[in-house]
């Protein structure tokens, strides 16, 4: 399974009985780190998609649940990803999608 050349960050939240937004922030094993659903895409999904596995690879959360695309874009350089070789020499960034659910 390659891996594609962007990442995802999924930000589950809901709202609740009293009509306020709660957000899901997730510990990560192996670091301690948390953090919203994050991940690469891989072989020829499109990042919606990606959000979707993911999502539920991390929380069991079904991908037929409703994800909306949030405003934000952001770029990390591609030399922060070891697979980032296999890219070639005309990607320079790593765009993230955020998406929230």
């Amino acid at each position: 399974m390659a891996r594609a050349p962007f990442q995802v960050l999924v930000i589950p939240y809901r709202i609740n009985l009293h009509n306020q937004l709660e957000f899901a922030v997730l510990k990560r094993a192996d670091d301690g780190f948390w953090q919203g659903i994050a991940g690469g895409g891989e072989d020829e999904e499109t990042p919606f998609e990606a959000a979707r596995r993911e999502t539920f690879e991390e929380t069991g959360i079904e991908p037929t649940s409703n994800f909306l695309r949030l405003d934000t874009l952001d770029s990390v350089p591609v030399t922060a990803f070891k697979d980032s070789l296999l890219w070639g020499e005309d990607v320079f960034f790593d765009p993230t999608l955020v998406l929230g659910f």
